[in-house]
């Protein structure tokens, strides 16, 4: 008989925005929008957080229910919805090799982090700005609904 305490298995904190789609699709532009769509919501509950991630994965479920997906380490952590569709619109169209297609999309965000991060010797300015837009635009949606997202028709 083993007396040492069960204790349930830890969490890992993460976050994942996941959208299943109306109707299979293999429409590039629909795919577009909706990563663009799961990152906003990724990005959104990022900064309600407080947290950056330091880990992607994205995973395409097609119509015949074969699964595929892809893991990138990010440096530095990332909570922009802007720069998190960046790097993700890279390793969706990796996974878009079969003529398939997509039933659903998800994007998982781990190792998760807050507090402060080292500054980069010639980070670009834009970025900063990114993140400014973005969380006034979290305002505006907070006092007004929602109406356009911050990254509709920024990569059509």
């Amino acid at each position: 008989i083993d007396s040492t305490p069960v204790r349930p298995v830890r969490a890992v904190p993460a976050v994942d925005s996941e959208k299943t789609l109306a109707e299979d699709s293999n429409y590039h532009q629909l795919l577009k929008r909706v990563l663009a769509g799961i990152c906003d919501e990724a990005g959104q509950e990022l900064r309600r957080r407080r947290r950056r991630a330091g880990r992607m994965e994205l995973r395409v479920c097609f119509a015949d229910s074969q699964v595929r997906a892809r893991g990138l380490k990010m440096t530095p952590p990332l909570q922009s919805s802007t720069l998190l569709y960046g790097r993700a619109l890279p390793v969706l169209n990796l996974i878009l090799d079969r003529r398939t297609r997509v039933r659903s999309v998800h994007l998982h965000l781990t190792d998760l982090s807050s507090g402060l991060v080292q500054m980069e010797l010639f980070a670009d300015p834009k970025l900063e700005r990114h993140l400014k837009l973005e969380s006034a635009l979290e305002q505006l949606r907070r006092r007004f609904g929602k109406c356009v997202g911050p990254l509709d028709g920024m990569h059509g």
